[in-house]
């Protein structure tokens, strides 16, 4: 962990910059442990939603929460840009 500087002077913000400095440390070593693909903000975003979940984090980009729907070939409800 190293952080080079700090951007507040008060208490609270040196604990909550260090608070998030080992967040992003911890975030790192569950990445290479399980040999996660997708990125950091990815796997945060994945955590905070299951937080109180038990369920293995290997398994949380692995299946989708809400049921995809895949419609029918040929049909597509997708604007044009141009």
């Amino acid at each position: 962990m190293h952080i080079k500087t700090f951007y507040g002077t008060t208490k609270n913000t040196v604990y909550t910059q260090i608070l998030i400095a080992v967040c992003d440390y911890l975030l790192l070593i569950i990445k290479k442990r399980y040999s996660l693909v997708p990125s950091l903000h990815s796997i945060s975003n994945s955590i905070v939603q299951v937080l109180f979940q038990r369920t293995d984090i290997r398994d949380l980009n692995n299946k989708p929460t809400v049921p995809v729907i895949v419609p029918e070939a040929g049909y597509v409800e997708q604007l044009m840009l141009w």
